[in-house]
């Protein structure tokens, strides 16, 4: 990476939509959990789609604001099925295995074509996922990212620097601490942290990225 600004986002729900692999997660769990599973696929579909009328009160309906993630809310759901963390974590494991099998009928997240058309030339585009995690080579792949990207395990210390993620904490929070500029894709209406820029999806952000690349640079492209 040379002196140019960075744009960062996660690979896993910014640069596609994470429900394929939740979907894995769920089932896993439900066939650990047996007869008390079927609750958490219907959870795990109300959460996704937005209809809560397809599950019974959800186990985080007591908390300050519904999970951030597909998988926090999977998590929740198992836990109260009786699930122990290691059959989630066994079952996380495996959703990840599921997802490199059929990560090429994966599309881009929308907006995510127009992100890079804004930004490749202009900034870095640094990716973070794990290494190590099964499905990161085959989803850079399938989303014809590799070449175009840099992949890292953690957002880079260096700067300008603008951050995407669909979480506040802990990469956001600390961004922000750090001077950075974050973005937060909130999809799930958490309203959680206070990052500079907010929206339920990548082509929301799209202006305000623009405009931060604007700023960073002295003017438009």
């Amino acid at each position: 990476m040379d002196g140019r600004p960075l744009v960062v986002l996660t690979l896993h729900g910014v640069a596609h939509s994470d429900d394929l692999g939740v979907q894995a997660f769920a089932r896993h769990l439900a066939a650990a959990a047996g007869t008390d599973g079927q609750p958490i696929i219907a959870g795990m579909r109300a959460f996704l789609e937005d209809k809560p009328h397809l599950a019974p009160p959800p186990p985080w309906s007591a908390l300050r604001s519904a999970p951030a993630t597909g998988y926090a809310a999977v998590e929740l759901l198992a836990a109260a099925a009786g699930c122990s963390p290691e059959v989630i974590a066994d079952a996380r494991g495996a959703s990840r295995a599921d997802l490199a099998g059929s990560a090429w009928i994966l599309d881009p997240a929308d907006g995510l074509p127009d992100l890079l058309d804004l930004a490749v030339g202009r900034a870095d585009v640094v990716v973070v996922a794990e290494p190590d995690d099964p499905a990161t080579g085959p989803v850079l792949d399938a989303l014809d990212l590799a070449d175009r990207v840099i992949l890292t395990a953690a957002p880079p210390a260096r700067g300008p620097a603008l951050l995407i993620d669909t979480v506040w904490a802990p990469n956001l929070a600390a961004g922000q601490a750090a001077g950075r500029t974050t973005a937060l894709l909130d999809r799930f209406g958490t309203g959680d942290g206070r990052p500079d820029l907010r929206a339920a999806d990548l082509p929301g952000l799209l202006p305000g990225i623009s405009a931060w690349l604007d700023r960073t640079l002295g003017g438009p492209a």
